[in-house]
């Protein structure tokens, strides 16, 4: 009987297994360099994301609310850059705006090592959230992805950068924990170097090998980033109203429920985030590791 329970349940292993490898996308030859530029990039803001509160408190020296002020009033900034930035993607291409905005992010994680006030800190949290609010990594991914692997692309995507959180936000935890001030310092540091890390990956990224997106065999080029599903949906929405641009999208009123509906589900979910490494420390009075370990353990449950 327990040689039997051992043999069902290895099954099941490996059932979850194949199950899990179907659900990959294909990777043509040169692809591997998204992948692994996606998994730096999640594993350094994994080190610093779950003590970005606290790194403001402790090193820059502001109050909690000051710091919440600070990254609310930087991430409010950047979404009102958001519609130029989709223009941007439609002029350069998704693969040329989300090397940039990782470069940007570097930038402003390296001036943080230098922030001691809030209008400085404010200056370089927009410059964070300006680089992150980017609508490329979606565009870039359209750009990869033939139409019937895009979900698989989409939940690649969302693996990789859960799993880079995770495995970040355990040696961000044990850099807190025993560096002191220098640890802070250290994986905002690190945090800097994985996103010129991923910017240079990208521009290893050969865009000849991205998936045809029609019937007709046209290649989705990333000055062709309206392959994507919804943008094409949109496009026929604006063809048969006579309308264009971002005129059609506020036409497309199902479209704008889910915009609606993402920002409250978004807003909550982060806000657990951003609270619980504070939470943890200022009420809870538990070691600087913990909240570290606890964001590995919510990523993981993601993955899995």
């Amino acid at each position: 009987a327990s040689l039997m329970q051992r043999f069902h349940a290895s099954k099941h292993v490996r059932q979850l297994f194949h199950s899990f490898q179907r659900g990959l996308p294909h990777l043509l030859p040169g692809q591997q360099w998204y992948v692994v530029s996606s998994l730096i990039n999640a594993l350094g803001s994994g080190l610093y994301y779950p003590f970005a509160v606290l790194y403001g408190h402790q090193v820059v020296g502001l109050s909690f609310p000051l710091v919440g002020l600070g990254l609310s009033v930087a991430t409010g900034v950047s979404l009102a850059t958001v519609p130029l930035q989709g223009s941007l993607v439609d002029r350069f291409g998704a693969r040329t705006l989300q090397i940039a905005a990782h470069l940007v992010q570097a930038v402003g994680f390296l001036g943080l090592l230098l922030a001691h006030s809030f209008p400085v800190f404010l200056l370089l949290a927009a410059l964070v959230a300006l680089g992150d609010a980017t609508p490329a990594g979606n565009a870039l991914v359209a750009d990869l992805a033939a139409p019937d692997e895009r979900d698989r692309w989409l939940g690649l995507r969302r693996v990789l950068a859960n799993a880079g959180l995770g495995a970040g936000g355990v040696f961000g935890g044990v850099a807190v924990a025993t560096g002191g001030i220098g640890g802070y310092q250290v994986i905002v540091v690190l945090n800097a170097v994985s996103f010129v890390a991923a910017a240079g990956m990208l521009t290893r990224l050969p865009m000849q090998t991205t998936r045809s997106n029609s019937s007709t065999g046209s290649p989705a080029t990333p000055s062709n980033p309206s392959a994507s599903l919804e943008a094409r949906a949109g496009e026929s929405r604006a063809a048969r109203h006579g309308v264009s641009g971002y005129r059609a999208i506020l036409r497309d009123h199902p479209f704008l429920v889910l915009v609606i509906v993402s920002v409250v589900f978004w807003m909550s979910n982060y806000s657990v985030d951003i609270v619980l490494a504070p939470y943890s420390v200022s009420v809870l009075r538990v070691p600087l590791w913990v909240p570290g370990a606890l964001f590995a353990l919510n990523t993981a449950l993601i993955v899995g």
